[in-house]
């Protein structure tokens, strides 16, 4: 007898009035498990960086000397969209710091932002930055939480309520 038959044979298992095999209830619970998983790791992702955008609102600002800026506008299915490369040096403590962190997230600038942001600093050479004062290596032009990480945030917390609804559906009873 094939090993394997133990999977599609016997028992079958109620569920709220469905009759699921044992393939199927194997497959729910994996279903369930990965988007628990998922919505773990994506939360938990996704709310460091939304801890540290609130955070960023309370962090020092500094001038920034401008080394090199550049917006390279992106082809293909990223048609619209700018890359902008910069990197910046500021003082703080005492210490010269470097840093080419623009935002805590995104490196991909929709064509509104990457004006704003080139009107800002193109043909500059100075520029307000805001430094993390607990650890100065973390610095950003933009501060703040991104609309992305909110988003993403919402997404993984509903995979993982979905993957928590699997596992109350077919192992606890109403």
């Amino acid at each position: 007898m094939n090993s394997q038959n133990w999977i599609f044979r016997g028992t079958t298992y109620w569920v709220f009035g469905h009759q699921l095999s044992r393939l199927q209830l194997i497959t729910l619970t994996v279903s369930g498990s990965i988007l628990v998983v998922i919505g773990i790791i994506g939360m938990m992702g996704a709310g460091v960086n939304i801890y540290y955008g609130i955070d960023s609102k309370n962090w020092v600002e500094r001038k920034a000397n401008i080394q090199r800026f550049e917006a390279i506008a992106l082809k293909g299915k990223s048609a619209g969209k700018y890359k902008i490369v910069m990197e910046y040096n500021f003082q703080f403590d005492g210490k010269t710091f470097v840093s080419d962190q623009i935002r805590l997230t995104d490196e991909v600038f929709f064509e509104e932002d990457a004006l704003k942001l080139t009107k800002k600093c193109e043909g500059k050479s100075t520029v307000m930055a805001f430094i993390n004062p607990m650890n100065p290596t973390i610095s950003v032009i933009e501060r703040g939480v991104q609309i992305g990480e909110i988003v993403l945030f919402i997404l993984t917390l509903f995979a993982f309520l979905c993957g928590v609804w699997f596992f109350k559906v077919l192992y606890f009873k109403p």
